[in-house]
């Protein structure tokens, strides 16, 4: 006895219908009724033979099928498309190397020819499959025309797994396929993210294409929004860079402020700080949002960043109080020391604005990340908001008790910073 499928029902396995023990995988049943039950042969349709054939990991069982259901083999009858893309479709094997068994068998014993559909089953498979090794013999072997290609998934597949001799190969035999895939949207992108490997642009591009897309944002006769720009300072490793920019220097500033984002663990290619020596050392670029990218990285918290582009431009960063905003914004109090240290116009401009005031506020309460203690709290509340280092024009007293009153800081940090109010009658007329 057993339970299957509807609630309080109980069928035995001769009552179960070949329907359901196809669509639930029950194969060795599926032969035995058919052996012992001569009449549920006839239960057997179309459609579930191919369910089965995407289900099937058992190359003697689809031969055992092949002999109770004659009609079904393809040198006898209009299948053979269609077996063998059901079984490049089926994305149940485990080990590859049974799959390839299975599809052998269908080339070989049963003279079946692959089909652009099959193929394209077998780039769409799922990642616990690797198909790659089927993919191979179609190509290598001929069984496959990619004359009349004009689907990208193959390209896809073969970046996914980096073959890039594959890649290439198929690139050479086909040139309506690699104008397709040029102009695909982010193919570039896809190149980076996918294989990272410059070959595998000088096979695609000749060299020619993608310094212009990467300058321009486009191409004559191709896509406007074949873009590669942000995605190659995520991801590009340092030949891949070179390649794109050649000699030109990066002239929008939005492909700059890109790297203040760049998470280095993440995004893998060359680090951030890599990227601006990349970037400076060898003149990719202009230098007049210096400053500006300067001010990004404090936000960002990359110190190691800032001390390079300071010493190397420490004549045209200008150190002010948006700088230090962004430096008490990061939350890496690091920074904002080092600013300090390396000076700037505390004395004429003040040392920040309400931002950077906020900032350190959110530092100093619980809802903050990194809290600090009331001692260290103390230090920079004195340090911002002394008469020398405060502007009012930034941070007038208004501002700073409405920050304060919509803060979590305890009360005698409250009434610490009360002090700093220059008009006291403000507090009184908070408190009634």
């Amino acid at each position: 006895m057993r339970n299957i499928n509807k609630t309080k029902t109980v069928k035995k396995y001769s009552q179960c219908k070949i329907n359901w023990i196809i669509r639930n995988n029950h194969f060795q049943l599926m032969i035995y009724k058919f052996k012992k039950q001569i009449k549920t042969r006839d239960q057997f349709s179309d459609d579930l033979f191919f369910i089965f054939l995407e289900k099937n990991k058992d190359l003697e069982l689809f031969k055992e099928i092949l002999e109770m259901f004659p009609q079904y083999k393809p040198y006898s009858t209009k299948y053979s498309s269609k077996i063998i893309e059901s079984c490049c479709k089926n994305d149940s094997f485990k080990n590859v190397d049974l799959k390839l068994e299975l599809i052998k068998y269908l080339i070989n014993e049963l003279k079946i020819t692959p089909t652009l559909k099959s193929m394209n089953f077998l780039c769409c498979c799922s990642k616990q499959m690797n198909n790659l090794p089927i993919i191979k013999m179609f190509i290598e072997k001929g069984y496959f025309s990619i004359k009349t290609q004009s689907d990208t998934g193959l390209l896809l597949y073969l970046l996914k797994e980096k073959d890039f001799e594959l890649f290439n190969k198929v690139l050479l035999t086909n040139k309506e396929l690699k104008y397709n895939f040029q102009s695909y949207f982010e193919t570039t992108n896809l190149l980076l993210t996918k294989s990272n490997d410059v070959r595998f642009y000088q096979s695609l591009f000749d060299g020619l294409i993608i310094e212009s897309g990467y300058i321009y944002g486009c191409y004559d006769g191709y896509n406007k929004m074949y873009q590669p720009t942000k995605s190659a300072i995520y991801h590009a490793n340092k030949d891949i860079l070179s390649y794109l920019v050649k000699n030109k220097p990066i002239k929008d500033y939005n492909l700059l402020s890109t790297i203040s984002l760049k998470n280095d663990e993440i995004d893998g290619g060359l680090s951030s700080l890599d990227l601006l020596k990349f970037i400076f050392d060898e003149n990719k670029t202009e230098l007049n949002h210096i400053t500006t990218l300067f001010n990004d990285l404090c936000k960002e918290g990359k110190i190691d960043c800032l001390k390079y582009l300071y010493q190397k431009y420490k004549g045209i960063i200008k150190i002010n109080n948006q700088t230090r905003d962004m430096g008490l914004k990061s939350n890496n109090l690091e920074i904002f020391d080092w600013l300090l240290e390396i000076g700037g116009d505390c004395d004429t401009n003040g040392l920040c604005s309400s931002e950077g005031f906020q900032s350190i506020i959110e530092l100093a309460t619980k809802k903050s990340t990194y809290p600090m203690d009331q001692q260290l709290f103390r230090h920079y509340i004195d340090l911002i908001l002394k008469p020398v280092n405060r502007k009012l024009n930034l941070m007038d007293d208004i501002t700073i008790l409405e920050i304060v009153e919509n803060s979590n800081l305890d009360i005698e940090n409250i009434k610490y910073i009360s002090k700093y109010i220059k008009n006291q009658n403000l507090i009184m007329d908070n408190r009634k």
